[in-house]
């Protein structure tokens, strides 16, 4: 090594306090550990939805029942939350025939079977 060349010291990226002794001793910072989160499933977080729905609009029924009208705000989040229960209904109408028809599966031809995946293919294309 020559004397021209500088020695790189490593650095310390943990915190350090001075010993006694003049000597650098290297402490493990301290970490909280978080709680572990779970995502739920997507039924659990529907039936929540449909809950707070149904609780909303058990709201605005008795204020309505109470011959107080609803403001221009609340009628439009009624509309919302009705055509939200519509759409759902629907889709779990259809979710329940396609379960249906997937048990019996077994049970279909090839050409059953090749007329079943194209409903669905169409069905799931973006419009």
């Amino acid at each position: 090594m020559d004397r021209n060349e500088k020695r790189v010291q490593p650095q310390v990226t943990a915190i350090t306090e001075h010993t006694p002794a003049d000597k650098k001793k290297i402490i493990r910072p301290s970490v909280a550990v978080r709680a572990v989160s779970t995502v739920p499933s997507v039924s659990n977080m529907l039936e929540d939805a449909l809950s707070i729905m149904g609780q909303q609009i058990d709201r605005m029924r008795v204020k309505s029942g109470q011959h107080q009208s609803l403001d221009e705000r609340e009628s439009r989040v009624l509309q919302g939350y009705v055509k939200s229960l519509i759409e759902i209904s629907r889709e779990e109408r259809e979710r329940e025939k396609t379960d249906a028809q997937s048990k019996n599966l077994d049970k279909l031809t090839t050409e059953e079977l090749v007329a079943l995946a194209t409903a669905q293919i169409t069905a799931n294309r973006p419009k």
